[in-house]
């Protein structure tokens, strides 16, 4: 058993390593992501919020569980949150620093959101503790609330540890 938990965690390892993710980020501090993939999202994202800032009233903020209403939630978000002017900023994977480097690096210039829905941390569990969470997760409240706008703060959702 020691040694399929040993063999478990160094595939784990390799797969970060290799997918050219850091193991563990602080998530107080902005860290961008390397993989291209994830680079090219974010420079999407600064772009719509460079041409439709005006128009982003919503701000969805987050990971894969954020990022899904525009897959499986798609219908549900079109209907009652797109006609809000809702814009949907969710990258799967994405831990509290990568959010926090995504806010401070340009996607938030030229917005001014009513209302931002920030659903992060999931991804930092079993890399950082409870606390460094949640201060990752105040630090990105912080900086929103600086812009106006109501955060709503979703927890992380109930699963085992």
């Amino acid at each position: 058993m020691k040694q399929y938990f040993f063999r478990c965690i160094i595939f784990d390892l390799s797969i970060d390593y290799f997918l050219g993710e850091s193991l563990a980020g602080i998530p107080w501090e902005p860290e961008p992501r390397i993989n291209e993939a994830w680079q090219a999202e974010h420079e999407a994202f600064k772009e719509n919020s460079a041409q439709n800032g005006s128009n982003i009233h919503v701000l969805f903020y987050g990971d894969s569980i954020t990022r899904a209403w525009g897959t499986v939630g798609k219908e549900t978000f079109d209907e009652l949150y797109a006609p809000l002017g809702t814009a949907n900023y969710g990258i799967g994977g994405d831990r509290t620093e990568h959010v926090l480097y995504r806010i401070y690096y340009g996607e938030c210039e030229n917005i001014a959101p009513k209302v931002t829905v920030l659903k992060i941390g999931t991804n930092n569990i079993g890399y950082n503790t409870e606390n460094d969470i949640v201060a990752g997760k105040l630090k990105s409240y912080d900086f929103l609330q600086k812009k106006n706008s109501v955060c709503l703060r979703l927890g992380l959702f109930a699963q085992e540890f």
